[in-house]
C-alpha cells in the first residue's frame, strides 16, 4: 500500500487512518449500490423475456 506513516503519526493523529477507512467504507456502499442495480437490470430482463 501507498502508506507512508510511522508509528508515533498513528499515536499521535490519526487522520490518515480515519481517511483509509471512510475510503474504504465509500468503496464498500458504492459496491452494494451496483450490485443492487445489477441484480434490478437482471430480474428487469428476465421479467421482460418472460412476457413475451
Amino acid at each position: 500500500m501507498g502508506l507512508m506513516v510511522d508509528s508515533a503519526s498513528w499515536a499521535t493523529e490519526g487522520r490518515e487512518y480515519v481517511g483509509f477507512a471512510a475510503a474504504m467504507l465509500a468503496a464498500m456502499l458504492a459496491g452494494q449500490a451496483g450490485w443492487k442495480a445489477t441484480d434490478w437490470v437482471i430480474e428487469r430482463r428476465a421479467a421482460r423475456d418472460t412476457e413475451q
